[in-house]
C-alpha cells in the first residue's frame, strides 16, 4: 500500500536556496541559540517515577483540618478515576470529553522525560493506556467504560490555602508548603492570598526561511498541581495567560489542538502531539529545538492556523472543523515532501482502513505499530504530512505543503464525500497501475476531477506561499513562476495535465504575463479591487464541476460572461 498514499498528492522538487545553501549554519546558529533562549531537552518519551504521597485524600485532608483545629469533617468533593477504554469510540468519548479532562499518566506519580507517548508497561502494546481523571462528586462521567477510583478526593478551594499548605506539609511537600505558607503571610483562612498568581507567558516559533521569530497560534497550554488544572490558549502572538488562580508553581504542557485542529505523529499516543514547557510562574520559549521533531509539529500547526485565517480574509469556505492532521516520518522526505487528504474522518465513502494503514506504519517494529495502532484507529487521518524528523526542512516547505493539502480539505468541505471518494479512489487506482504516475496524465475514467482538484490546491499553496514568504529576496522567482506557469511544459511529467496557473490568470490584470507561450487577455482588476476574486474562483468549484473546461463553462456562466471569449482563449491555450 506504500504507493498509494506517497502519490496521492505527490509535489514536483520545492528547493529554497539560501535554506539550502546554508543549512550547516542554520543547525549550528539554531543549536546555539537553544541553550540560549530554550534549553529544550531532547525529546524523551514520558515515563513515571516513584510514587508520591497523596497529600489530596480525604484521610490526609482531615488530617490537616485537625492538626489546625478547625473542627470540621472533610467529605469528599472529587474522585480520582482511571479509566481503561476497550474501543475507539470508548476513546473519542474519554479524549474529546468537554466535561472531564483525562490525561495519559498518573496524577499523583513524579514524571520523567518531556513528550507525549506514555504507555502502562503492565498493558499490552496493542491496548491503549490508563487514562487518568480528577472528577468532581456532582460531574457525572462514562461509568459503562471500565474505570476504577483510585481514590477519594477533597481539593480545596481558592481560599482555604492554609488548609491545603498543612496537607501538603504532612504528606512530605514541606517546600510546597512552605511556599503556600509565604502567600498566606498576614491573612486568615477566607480571604485569597494578595501573592496568587495567574501563569502566563509567550510561545514563539522560529521560522527559518524568514530568520525570524513568530507567534505560535492558538495552541493549547495546560497547567496543572496535582489534580488541578487549567486549559488555555495562545492568542495570535503567542500569548497566554490562565483563567485560574495558583499559589504554587505549575507544570506547564503544550498541547497541538484546538477547535480547528490537532497534529499527531507517530508516537503512540491516543492525544495530539505535546510536550511539557516546564515548571514556573511564567514561560517565555521559542520552540528552535534545531528542527526537531517538535519544532515540525509547530510548524504544521502554525501554518495551519494561517491557511484558515486567510481563507476566511476571502470569504474562501474553510475545512471541516476538529482536522484531525497526522504526520509521519519519511526517510529523505526534505527535498520532495509529500501529503496526502484522504478525510478519512469526515467522509463517507469506501476507502478501505487497512490500505491506508499498512501504509502510514510500513517498516516500523511489531511493538511501535502496535501502539499506532490504537490511535489511528480512533483518530483516522483526514490530513496526512510526510517529514523526516533527522533532517533540516525549511519553514517554507513545510508551510507549502500544508496550504496545498489544507486546500483539498477546504475543497471536500464543498463538494462532499461523494465526489471526494471518486478523487481518493481514482488515484489510488491509479497507483495500482502505474506507481510513477498516480494522476495517470489525466486520461483515465475522472481524469478532468483530477485535473481541477489538484489545480485549486496546487494554486492555493503558490498563492499563500507567495503570500507569507515573497519578502525573502533569496526565495527567487520560484513561487511567483509557479503562479504564473508550469515549470516543465504541460506534455512532461506525471503531473503535466494539472495546469493550475489558469486560475492566477483569471486572478490577474493581463498584465503580469511571461513569455510562456499561454494568451492571457482576461482582466481581473486591481490588486485592491479585484474582477475575480478567490471567492468567485472557489464558488465555481461544485460537487458537478469535474473538469476544468466544466469550470470554465460555470465560471462564465457566474461571473465571466462579459469576459467570455478571453476566458475561452485562455482555458484553449492550456490545453482545455
Amino acid at each position: 500500500m506504500a504507493i498509494v498514499i506517497l502519490n496521492s498528492c505527490k509535489k514536483e522538487n520545492i528547493t529554497n536556496s539560501n535554506n539550502d545553501d546554508n543549512s550547516q549554519q542554520h543547525s549550528t546558529y539554531s543549536t546555539a541559540m537553544v541553550a540560549y533562549k530554550t534549553n529544550d531537552e531532547e525529546e524523551v518519551t514520558l515515563s513515571v517515577g516513584e510514587q508520591m504521597v497523596n497529600p489530596y485524600t480525604v484521610s490526609n485532608m482531615q488530617n490537616a483540618a485537625d492538626r489546625l483545629g478547625l473542627g470540621r469533617i472533610i467529605s469528599k468533593n472529587h474522585y480520582y478515576i482511571r479509566f481503561l477504554p476497550k474501543t475507539s469510540e470508548e476513546i473519542v468519548t474519554l479524549v474529546d470529553n468537554r466535561e472531564i479532562r483525562v490525561f495519559e499518566f498518573p496524577l499523583e506519580r513524579k514524571l520523567t522525560g518531556n513528550a507525549c507517548g506514555y504507555h502502562d508497561p503492565t498493558l499490552p502494546d496493542n491496548q491503549v493506556t490508563w487514562l487518568y481523571a480528577s472528577i468532581p462528586v456532582t460531574q457525572p462521567y462514562p461509568t459503562n467504560i471500565h474505570h476504577a477510583i483510585l481514590a477519594d478526593l477533597y481539593i480545596p478551594t481558592d481560599e482555604e490555602y492554609v488548609l491545603e499548605a498543612t496537607a501538603l506539609e504532612i504528606a512530605g511537600y514541606k517546600e510546597l508548603a512552605e511556599e503556600m505558607r509565604a502567600n498566606a503571610v498576614g491573612k486568615k483562612e477566607g480571604a485569597m492570598a494578595t501573592t496568587a498568581y495567574k501563569p502566563k507567558g509567550t510561545i514563539k516559533l522560529y521560522n527559518n526561511t524568514l530568520q525570524k521569530e513568530e507567534g505560535l497560534r492558538n495552541v493549547k497550554i495546560t497547567l496543572t498541581t496535582f489534580f488541578k488544572w487549567n486549559d488555555v490558549w495562545t492568542d495570535e502572538n503567542g500569548n497566554f495567560t490562565a483563567t485560574k488562580n495558583f499559589l504554587v508553581p505549575v507544570d506547564m504542557w503544550i498541547t497541538f489542538e484546538n477547535s480547528r485542529a490537532s497534529v499527531r505523529t507517530q508516537s503512540g499516543s491516543v492525544f495530539p502531539y505535546y510536550r511539557h514547557l516546564g515548571n514556573g510562574k511564567t514561560m517565555y520559549k521559542t520552540i528552535w529545538d534545531n528542527w526537531g521533531v517538535y519544532w515540525k509539529v509547530a510548524t504544521v500547526h502554525n501554518s495551519a492556523e494561517e491557511f484558515n485565517e486567510w481563507n476566511a480574509n476571502e470569504n474562501v469556505m474553510g475545512p471541516p472543523a476538529n482536522l484531525r492532521i497526522w504526520i509521519r516520518n519519511e526517510n529523505g522526505s526534505t527535498v520532495n515532501l509529500t501529503g496526502a487528504a484522504p478525510m478519512l474522518s469526515k467522509g463517507n465513502f469506501g476507502i478501505v482502513f487497512n490500505q491506508w494503514w499498512n501504509w502510514f506504519m510500513a517498516g516500523a517494529p511489531s511493538f511501535y505499530v502496535n501502539l499506532v495502532l490504537v490511535a489511528f484507529r480512533a483518530y483516522t487521518p483526514d490530513v496526512i504530512i510526510l517529514l523526516d524528523k533527522d533532517q533540516v526542512i525549511g519553514s517554507l516547505e513545510i508551510s507549502e505543503t500544508m496550504y496545498h493539502e489544507l486546500a483539498h480539505a477546504s475543497h471536500f468541505s464543498k463538494v462532499g464525500s461523494q465526489f471526494w471518494g471518486i478523487y481518493v479512489n481514482e488515484i489510488i487506482n491509479n497507483s495500482f497501475r502505474d506507481f510513477e504516475n498516480p494522476y495517470a496524465g489525466c486520461q483515465s475514467a475522472n481524469g478532468g476531477l483530477i485535473s481541477i482538484s489538484e489545480a485549486w490546491a496546487f494554486y492555493r499553496g503558490y498563492w499563500f506561499s507567495w503570500l507569507k514568504y515573497n519578502s525573502v529576496n533569496a526565495l527567487g522567482n520560484f513561487y511567483w513562476d509557479a503562479l504564473e506557469t508550469w515549470t516543465t511544459s504541460p506534455a512532461q511529467g506525471a503531473e503535466g495535465c494539472i495546469r493550475h496557473p489558469f486560475f492566477w490568470d483569471i486572478f490577474d490584470d493581463a498584465n503580469w504575463e511571461p513569455n510562456n507561450g499561454i494568451t492571457d487577455k482576461v482582466n481581473g482588476g486591481s490588486w485592491v479591487s479585484p474582477n475575480f476574486t478567490n471567492q468567485k474562483m472557489f464558488d465555481c468549484m461544485e460537487n458537478t464541476t469535474r473538469s476544468p473546461q466544466q469550470y470554465r463553462d460555470l465560471f462564465i456562466q457566474r461571473y465571466g460572461q462579459s469576459q467570455a471569449s478571453q476566458i475561452n482563449q485562455l482555458f484553449q491555450t492550456y490545453g482545455y
